[in-house]
């Protein structure tokens, strides 16, 4: 078991180094569209404030207390297995979000049922930028674990 200073500086680490991996892609596409709009830049603050809302959510409902209460030595925080359960929890939390959001669009607003799958797979993009973060948290993570365990 870690120690909370501790395991509250290697996942809140972590967290922020997978949410700056996946802002990389949204803001220098922001970045691009602004050279002809200048209030395109608001739309990488939109995003990295959504995005961090979900990082942030992650980090206090499952890095930290995997952190807090996974032995150092667990195989779970193998460089092999901790970027892979990151990127699959991240597609995970993704989709969950669109069923329900699909769910709530469908019961308040007479769409078909049809309709689910096709707006399911139109969150495939979030989902790639999810599994980006997801590994990359997962990646930095066991990397700092392992680090802390030899100190």
């Amino acid at each position: 078991m870690t120690s909370v200073p501790k395991a509250l500086k290697i996942s809140f680490l972590s967290v922020v180094a997978g949410w700056a991996a996946g802002m990389v892609f949204p803001v220098l596409g922001f970045a691009c569209a602004a050279l002809s709009n200048p209030r395109e830049l608001v739309w990488a603050v939109v995003t990295g404030a959504i995005m961090g809302g979900f990082a942030f959510a992650a980090w206090i409902l499952a890095v930290l207390p995997l952190t807090l209460f996974l032995p150092k030595k667990s195989a779970i925080w193998s460089p092999g297995i901790t970027p892979i359960a990151g990127s699959a929890a991240g597609i995970l939390i993704i989709v969950v979000c669109g069923i329900v959001q699909t769910y709530r669009l469908t019961r308040y607003n007479d769409l078909q049922v049809n309709s689910w799958v096709g707006y399911v797979l139109s969150e495939a993009p979030f989902a790639l930028f999810a599994a980006l973060v997801g590994g990359v948290t997962g990646m930095v993570l066991s990397h700092l674990v392992r680090k802390s365990d030899s100190t």
